[in-house]
């Protein structure tokens, strides 16, 4: 994963003043942009650039898609993306929908502050970049914990450690094994 590559965010919302505020907000922080009144054509875009958006902001009461179901969509497609609730008309019904049906990262109202938006924002893609990180680590320790399953399999010890009482390591006598004994013994 390139982590300094420009990150893309994804501005849903069905009023264009919306869209155009937020633009203005974030036009300076380095970011791809891509703006959308419609959830379905964001949703679009989105398996079109499989991989490639970092974060969704989007408004919840719209027409055609609620900005729920939007991110219950994305989240079952594509849930490294990290998805951010900006609505001016909120109840507690939305709000635990989108938390847990959406997986929303973040439920902010309107207006929200640029300062806050643009904070939000960034502390989004750092997570985003972690979990990734994570997923990866995750898979790397899964193919090394197959790789010594193989070895301890093909020969019997080879990951053991004996340790004496006071933590050292204990070398086994190989009785005169001679080098090549030892490689055609335990290289693969």
């Amino acid at each position: 994963m390139n982590t300094s590559a420009k990150k893309t965010v994804v501005l849903v919302d069905d009023e264009q003043s919306i869209i155009d505020s937020l633009r203005r907000t974030l036009h300076n922080e380095g970011y791809n942009l891509a703006t959308f009144t419609n959830a379905k054509e964001a949703l679009n875009f989105i398996q079109e650039n499989r991989g490639n958006v970092d974060v969704i902001v989007s408004d919840n009461m719209m027409p055609e898609l609620k900005g729920v179901d939007f991110f219950i969509q994305v989240k079952k497609h594509y849930p490294n993306v990290v998805r951010i609730m900006l609505t001016g008309q909120s109840n507690l019904e939305d709000a635990q929908n989108a938390i847990n049906e959406g997986k929303v990262y973040k439920f902010l109202l309107k207006p929200c502050k640029p300062d806050e938006l643009r904070a939000v924002i960034k502390k989004a893609i750092a997570q985003r970049q972690l979990w990734i990180q994570y997923k990866t680590l995750m898979k790397r320790l899964s193919e090394q914990e197959k790789i010594l399953l193989s070895l301890e399999k093909n020969y019997p010890g080879i990951t053991r450690i004996e340790t004496d009482q006071s933590g050292r390591i204990l070398i086994s006598d190989t009785q005169d094994e001679t080098l090549e004994d030892f490689m055609s013994k335990y290289c693969l």
